[in-house]
């Protein structure tokens, strides 16, 4: 380690000591700098030249200035300053380059002055070049000497798309930065909202949105990119089936017919469109008037397996994109469910044999087998088959939400050895990377160091992780602050992977992080109704699925905890040398926040394991294990409350309320317990109650008051607060919903009322009547919203509203009470 660090300062002074005066000119031939991609890079370059206070000015490749440091950029055929160099043997003419590659070479001109020559293979690799100097100059903070030939490892480079956003092609900024980190393909707008409808406003608006495009297309071509639409499958305006939902049926060929017609009303829309991804599993791709249909689950009356209505769906796109309109047809492989495509081999060659074509198809799988947690081991789905794949990188931090002020997470070591194991295949059937395009690798957190990471990998599939992470250290903190941020930074992954998941419950399974989600500590069950029963039983089989492990557990957990004391041990030796002091203290501060949070975990744990054993066999020793444990963890959420940071303690709160009350009075607590309905009791309960607000509703229609009707895509579950004519949505599990539809027709009135959800189009467990309106919650309705399946459902219904008190239909009107004296 001593040595590394002694040549990183070595290569640091030379770089400082080659590099004279921070004044550079750039000589560029003028049909070479007006071409699109070197004028965006050329303009990028100066712009973090003014930042680094480096000089730069744009000359053309008239004469030599031999007393300047000078950057010539283009090949003896386009630059006739390069073409005598070469003749003067000071540079060798370098062999053929590739397309998109580029060599650059440094001499020296005088005592003062360097000249660094750049050759593209064509105007792409030219600024390619001119990209790499900028990136030398922000970890530098000087243009150094260079000495290189690059080219891309891989000939697609794919920004991610996914649902409605767009990454990478949504405008010229996204186009700018897609460049700069070598994607050579981009996403645009989501096929919905391109496609010109059988419907207003849909089309009117899809064809002003296809004009957009075409410009953003014309751009990213001059870019040296191709453009795509995404969408998850099977999605579709009611119109292109003419609101004949009985041809939603994969057994039936008009089904088809209507598939292939989406993506012919796309191409001939935008013929300059270059390709489409699609993604038949979790169908979180629609909103507004648009439908999901489910082709590989849905329409249980179809004989088809899954893997032949899988195999079909490949093979009648293709006809169209591929066949008829000669476009590329990238298909992911991305799904909810752990025994599907996704994860399992097995199932991956049954849908993907030598019926399904292979020109212009390529099949994107993510690394993971899973989900973008640790303990996932890589996807055995590559090189199974002769068609040509991608690996999808997603950042590995599953525990970071928004403002939750985590030290950034850094994966460069396992996506290198996965991509490593992917091309060390005899017959490797690798041919590109996917990941976030659009956004840019300067800003300090997971996101900007997950970009740099892949985008160095994307030329340098071998790529040294340490230097790779001392490099985007550098750019953020300066070449002597670069190695030891970058001690810290690659020792984020063991201390979150240690940290914070739980190894035994982990292996095997599709989310190997269960007790927490991006934010959140999630409450399984009902918490406000169960009196958290059900979260209790979820603990319970963590607890079983540990005992075996339990010592080693708590090693490990101990030693992601060691490991982020040390990260800030580190920080406190040099935390007075980063400037600006707010960027000195923001890490700090998330330093500190992910000690907390790996501290509260810990604690957590051990307060689930003292908790069952005194549960299962109480005894004054364990009692004494449970208090101390308990009061951890009590002490830490009080610490984590504390923290600018909106992390949610649903789960440790439960397990608190539960391990009190255990300590206070253990044969009340296993009473409370034993006497709570299960989960499965409570689905038969809510659902009863759900046909009595269906006789009430047949009783009373001419009494009832509609007071409002939703539409909501719901992924998990959410509490819908009502008062007066105002609304808002208490997001509980999984991702935020979207509301696409809220319209009051009458304030709820401040009285005692009962309030009746009306189902038009939700997915089981229909909504419910969470409490009621009375005086003691100031007349606020609550509703329970909960999306059970994998995916996004859409939550169409009524809400109305009784005035005359029921006597003879026993509706629960307060359910986070019902249970309270059984």
């Amino acid at each position: 380690m001593r040595l590394v660090s002694t040549i990183s300062a070595l290569l640091v002074f030379l770089c400082l000591s080659f590099s004279f005066a921070d004044e550079w000119i750039v000589q560029i031939p003028p049909e070479l700098k007006e071409q699109t991609p070197i004028s965006f890079a050329l303009s990028d370059l100066e712009t973090a030249c003014k930042k680094y206070n480096v000089s730069l000015q744009v000359l053309d490749a008239d004469i030599f200035h031999n007393e300047q440091n000078t950057i010539l950029v283009g090949n003896p055929n386009e630059n006739k300053l390069t073409a005598t160099l070469i003749e003067q043997q000071k540079i060798e003419r370098p062999k053929e380059i590739p397309p998109e590659g580029f060599v650059i070479r440094t001499i020296r001109q005088s005592e003062s002055s360097f000249t660094l020559v750049l050759i593209g293979g064509d105007a792409i690799g030219e600024a390619y070049g001119l990209y790499w100097i900028l990136d030398r100059l922000q970890v530098y903070r000087t243009i150094p000497p260079i000495n290189a030939e690059r080219v891309p490892a891989f000939p697609n480079r794919i920004a991610f798309a996914w649902g409605r956003l767009s990454y990478g092609g949504a405008s010229e900024e996204q186009l700018r930065l897609a460049l700069r980190y070598g994607f050579n393909w981009v996403s645009g707008p989501n096929m919905l909202d391109l496609i010109p409808w059988n419907s207003e406003p849909e089309n009117t608006t899809n064809k002003e949105k296809c004009k957009e495009v075409e410009k953003l297309i014309d751009l990213a071509h001059s870019l040296g990119m191709r453009y795509f639409a995404f969408s998850n499958e099977f999605t579709y305006h009611p119109s292109l089936i003419e609101n004949h939902k009985e041809l939603l049926n994969p057994c039936m060929p008009q089904f088809w017919d209507k598939v292939q017609e989406k993506y012919r009303l796309l191409f001939k829309a935008l013929p300059k469109l270059d390709g489409v991804e699609i993604c038949l599993d979790d169908i979180s791709g629609f909103w507004d008037n648009y439908q999901p249909f489910d082709v590989l689950h849905e329409a249980p009356s179809c004989d088809m397996s899954y893997e032949e209505r899988y195999q079909t769906f490949l093979k009648k796109v293709d006809e169209v994109i591929v066949k008829e309109f000669g476009k590329t047809y990238f298909h992911f492989n991305w799904g909810l469910r752990d025994h599907e495509i996704h994860c399992q081999p097995e199932v991956y060659k049954k849908v993907f044999t030598e019926e399904v074509p292979q020109d212009n198809l390529y099949v994107k799988i993510k690394i993971t087998r899973a989900d973008r947690w640790w303990f996932q081991p890589y996807n055995r789905t590559f090189n199974l088959t002769p068609h040509k794949t991608i690996v999808a990188f997603e950042p590995m931090n599953y525990y970071e939400g928004p403002d939750t002020f985590l030290f950034p997470t850094f994966s460069g070591e396992y996506f290198k050895d996965g991509l490593q194991y992917f091309l060390s295949a005899e017959n490797t059937n690798v041919t590109g990377l996917s990941y976030l395009g659009g956004i840019s690798a300067d800003d300090w957190s997971t996101m900007g160091a997950y970009i740099y990471t892949l985008y160095r990998l994307t030329w340098e599939p071998n790529a040294d992780m340490k230097q790779v992470a001392r490099d985007y250290c550098a750019i953020n903190f300066g070449p002597e602050l670069a190695e030891p941020m970058a001690n810290i930074l690659m020792s984020s992954s063991n201390t979150y992977k240690y940290g914070l998941h739980i190894e035994p419950i982990s292996y095997g399974q599709f989310n190997s992080l269960p007790h927490i989600r991006v934010d959140t500590f999630v409450a399984e069950g009902y918490p406000f109704i169960d009196m958290g029963k059900g979260h209790i039983q979820f603990l319970r089989n963590i607890y079983l699925q540990c005992l075996p492990w339990r010592e080693f557990t708590m090693y490990q957990l101990k030693f992601g905890l060691d490991k982020a004391v040390d990260m800030g041990n580190q920080f406190e030796k040099i935390k007075d040398k980063i400037q600006p002091k707010n960027l000195s203290d923001r890490i700090d501060l998330q330093l500190y926040m992910t000690q907390s949070l790996i501290e509260i975990n810990s604690a957590y744990v051990d307060t689930i394991f003292n908790f069952f054993d005194y549960l299962d066999n109480p005894s004054e020793t364990i009692k004494t294990s449970l208090s101390n444990s308990l009061t951890k963890l009590i002490e830490m959420r009080k610490q984590i409350m504390n923290l600018p940071s909106n992390y949610k303690l649903d789960g440790v709160n439960v397990l608190i309320e539960h391990a009190q009350r255990a300590i206070d009075d253990i044969e009340f607590e296993k009473g409370v317990l034993r006497t709570i309905p299960t989960q499965k009791e409570l689905d038969t309960l809510i659902q009863e109650q759900q046909g009595l607000y269906q006789q009430i509703f047949e009783k009373n229609k001419d009494k009832l008051k509609k007071i409002a009707h939703f539409e909501v895509i719901i992924d998990g579950q959410d509490l819908l607060h009502i008062k007066g004519n105002q609304y808002q949505i208490e997001h509980l599990r999984w991702d935020n919903p979207q509301v696409r539809y809220a319209e009051f027709y009458s304030p709820l009135p401040e009285k005692d009322m009962l309030v009746i959800p009306v189902n038009i189009n939700t997915r089981p467990l229909h909504p419910f009547v969470l409490q009621q309106p009375t005086a003691e919650n100031n007349y606020e309705a609550t509703i329970y919203l909960d999306d059970r399946l994998g995916g996004y459902g859409r939550f169409i219904f009524d809400l109305y509203a009784l005035d005359e008190p029921e006597t003879d239909i026993k509706i629960i009107k307060n359910w986070s009470r019902y249970f309270i004296g059984k």
